[in-house]
């Protein structure tokens, strides 16, 4: 039988590489020539906000789920998230006329506000669940061999 802590690493191992797979796939996408969907009524600009807003929103989300697995309720490593997301964005942004596409302020205003709301989503959910089941732990949240008591966290040992 597995431990709860080996469950935990296992599950923290697939968030690191959900992310970064998904990041790669979003890095190829986004260099695609001639690439471009539309969404009923919206205009080929809105689509294209609305994708980058997505898309940065699955991996802010993604991201979020690190985060919060490595270091629940941490305001500081949520913040460098957001950062770093920021930075990936404009990594992203900047080379696309290399590719026969459009380098646009407004994409990576959009990719860091969908970055912002996922990783947000994440982050908010994990405190909301704190708050309503204050004797369990996060929704993700790492704990040694001793602090696992049926799930619960021993009085006096709340996750940091």
């Amino acid at each position: 039988m597995v431990s709860p802590v080996r469950t935990r690493s296992t599950l923290g191992n697939t968030f690191r590489w959900l992310t970064v797979g998904y990041a790669v796939v979003l890095l190829f996408v986004t260099h695609v020539p001639g690439l471009s969907v539309s969404f009923g009524e919206a205009t080929p600009v809105e689509a294209d906000k609305i994708l980058h807003f997505v898309a940065y929103a699955v991996l802010g989300f993604l991201l979020g789920l690190n985060v919060v697995f490595e270091t629940p309720l941490a305001l500081a490593p949520a913040a460098l998230a957001i950062l770093a997301l920021g930075g990936f964005a404009l990594v992203d942004e900047l080379p696309q006329p290399i590719f026969g596409r459009v380098t646009d302020v407004l994409d990576w205003v959009a990719d860091v506000v969908g970055a912002f709301m996922g990783l947000a989503f994440v982050w908010l959910s994990s405190l909301a669940w704190m708050l309503v089941q204050p004797n369990r732990p996060a929704l993700i949240c790492r704990l040694s061999d001793n602090e696992m008591t049926a799930g619960r966290i021993p009085p006096g040992k709340q996750p940091q």
